[in-house]
């Protein structure tokens, strides 16, 4: 738990100072900041310009979207229901035979 609080607090810090924060396997942390711009630079004010301020994370490794898609393979449901519990006609799609992993190693480990 001590670890995780330290990694926060350095990643924070090095947040603020505007740096990105790779962190393997997991992802790119870098400031986010949304607002509005001004006619001049004098004009521009954080207060006024600023609307919010957040944390961006991009996925790194195992935790790409692409890697993540190949693991979670989503499948239709071959028959729906409506609200009163009966199922509407047509519209339904072949039973799915199964078939095999798209990757049988686990993209994931």
């Amino acid at each position: 738990m001590l670890l995780a609080i330290s990694l926060s607090a350095c990643v924070k810090e090095l947040i603020l100072e505007g740096k990105a924060v790779k962190i393997d396997n997991l992802g790119i942390f870098r400031a986010a900041i949304h607002g509005s711009g001004a006619k001049t630079a004098a004009e521009w004010k954080v207060a006024q310009n600023v609307s919010s301020i957040g944390v961006n994370c991009l996925p790194t490794g195992n935790l790409m979207t692409r890697k993540v898609s190949i693991a979670a393979r989503l499948q239709e449901a071959d028959v729906y229901s409506v609200d009163d519990g009966s199922t509407p006609d047509g519209g339904g799609s072949t039973p799915d035979s199964g078939g095999e992993p798209i990757d049988s190693e686990d993209p994931l480990a």
